[in-house]
């Protein structure tokens, strides 16, 4: 999102595909507001939009999707994120993980530990 909002007002055009909406899992409330924070910036974001494939002819990629092709001549994928929790040393503090390793919250952001909360990407 961040570089999303970095390149639009360094004066790109740009189109974020989202499989989803965004934040939908963490806030959904903040995931709309910023939809339209970004609209208003000039930014498209296309909510429930899979690429199902993607080729470079010409000097542009085409992106066919569920909503149709996209057309463009840059390309930034970001497919989210792992988790660094490796050298945390969590199962010693008692700390629930999933399986790939990210720490198990609740709404209030508590942990398996109720002392010990968790927050940020």
């Amino acid at each position: 999102m961040e570089l999303a909002q970095a390149f639009a007002q360094l004066g790109s055009r740009v189109t974020i595909l989202a499989r989803n909406s965004l934040f939908f899992r963490e806030d959904p409330a903040i995931g709309a507001t910023l939809t339209k924070v970004f609209s208003a910036e000039g930014i498209e974001v296309m909510e429930h939009t899979l690429a199902s494939q993607v080729t470079h002819t010409n000097g542009e990629f085409v992106l066919i999707t569920n909503h149709g092709e996209t057309r463009t001549d840059k390309l930034l994928v970001a497919t989210g994120r792992s988790p660094n929790t490796r050298t945390l040393v969590l199962d010693a503090a008692g700390v629930a993980t999933n399986e790939q390793r990210a720490i198990i919250i609740d709404q209030g952001m508590r942990t398996s530990r109720p002392h010990i909360y968790a927050a940020g990407d």
